[in-house]
């Protein structure tokens, strides 16, 4: 007996790193319904919800991947806001703060691209799509107003509610609540109108409560319903795609190939740190998740038995890691690359540091396009579990072909992608 989940982190426009891993698996070819059907929950939140929306959609990876692309799309989802003169809004501008995009136009992007489905409560979904049996789904966002997580389920009598939910948002308003980024992003919270008697509620990205990477969230909501689901925690078969992660050595140890391989500690001040918590919910509820599924499936910390079970292990994570390697004979931190030299320039490197959510440009997305072949082949890390203090995988899959292989074994079933 097995019970297997998909869980897909937030990243905005990176998240098509997360189509381009599916690809790798499945084909481009796959229709997302198809690979959604290999899965019995699927938590998704941000631009990994968006993800999952495409997928139900029935879109094939290809053309998903090709939405993310699209200039045009971008800009509809990141479409700036209305030049109005607000005092308060041009003294932001002014000091690089604020919001940048229209919440209003985002959701109005989110309905064009999945058409009447968008329009369908999370709880009607299956009976919307026949024919194509549909994991339970888990959208996570932050009620604005009531100041805690919120998760959206398909399955209304979840026992991790009480089993006492009376209704479910529709598809495009659950993406839209779980994507809406806040201060630096987006102009105003997602408002959502649903319940019994419908109240009109407003929502922050599912980040601002933890769940960037929903895995965790994902996991207790199978064992707090194991019988139901015939989901124990030794049947859990997990799947975590990520949208890409920075690790920096702090500087005053090694020296460094380039300045921007290492960190280095900045004066405190109100508009920086502003801007650093903005940004902060991209950073460690990662880690940590990645960190507590582990460990919460029972599997091992000591080092020799954790390495040999990671051949076969129940949770594989994939996800690029924006980090220097040691090199042991200079004792330098250097970004390994191919023989020919560094895999990504100085320059594409310290952008992808940025990690903004909102890549627009062209040349950005082909920066995130070429960090995720890289990764493919080799010469980006993949996201350990635990890294020593020379960023080296500990306990983990080191590479995407680990993670991948790994997968390969635990369902079953050969990868067609390439």
């Amino acid at each position: 007996m097995t019970f297997r989940i998909l869980s897909l982190d937030g990243g905005g426009t990176w998240a098509l790193i997360q189509v381009k891993a599916l690809q790798k698996l499945y084909g481009a070819e796959a229709r997302g319904l198809d690979v959604l059907a290999r899965f019995d929950l699927v938590a998704a939140n941000s631009g990994g919800a968006i993800v999952l929306g495409g997928l139900l959609a029935g879109m094939t990876l290809g053309e998903l991947l090709a939405l993310f692309e699209s200039r045009k799309t971008r800009r509809a989802i990141f479409h700036d806001v209305d030049d109005i003169a607000d005092p308060v809004r041009e003294a932001e501008k002014l000091l690089g703060i604020g919001a940048r995009f229209s919440t209003k136009a985002k959701l109005k992007a989110i309905r064009n691209v999945l058409g009447p489905l968008g329009d369908v409560t999370l709880d009607a979904l299956q009976a919307a799509i026949p024919g194509t049996p549909l994991p339970r789904i888990l959208i996570p966002a932050f009620d604005y107003d009531l100041h805690r997580a919120t998760l959206f389920r398909s399955d209304l009598a979840s026992l991790s509610t009480g089993g006492q939910s009376d209704s479910a948002p529709t598809l495009a308003d659950a993406i839209h609540a779980s994507s809406t980024a806040p201060v630096h992003y987006f102009d105003a919270p997602a408002t959502v109108v649903y319940g019994k008697p419908p109240q009109k509620r407003r929502f922050w990205d599912g980040a601002i409560g933890g769940y960037d990477n929903p895995v965790l969230a994902a996991v207790i909501e199978a064992c707090g319903n194991a019988t139901r689901y015939q989901s124990p925690l030794d049947a859990l078969q997990i799947l975590s795609i990520g949208t890409g992660g920075t690790h920096l050595p702090l500087a005053g140890g090694h020296p460094a190939q380039w300045p921007v391989l290492v960190a280095r500690q900045q004066k405190p001040g109100a508009i920086r740190d502003a801007e650093l918590i903005a940004t902060s919910i991209l950073d460690d509820p990662p880690d940590a998740a990645t960190f507590d599924t582990y460990v919460l499936l029972g599997q091992s910390l000591v080092r020799a038995e954790a390495r040999k079970a990671m051949r076969n292990s129940r949770f594989v994570r994939m996800n690029p890691m924006l980090q220097p390697s040691l090199d042991h004979t200079t004792q330098t931190w250097v970004l390994t690359g191919s023989d020919a030299g560094p895999v990504l320039t100085q320059k594409e490197f310290k952008w992808l540091l940025k990690r903004d959510l909102a890549a627009l440009a062209q040349r950005d997305v082909e920066r995130i396009g070429k960090l995720c072949e890289s990764w493919f082949a080799g010469n980006i890390a993949n996201q350990p579990i635990i890294a020593n203090a020379d960023l080296e995988c500990v306990l983990g899959h080191a590479t995407f072909a680990d993670a991948l292989h790994a997968w390969e074994g635990l369902c079953g079933e050969k990868a067609v992608g390439g």
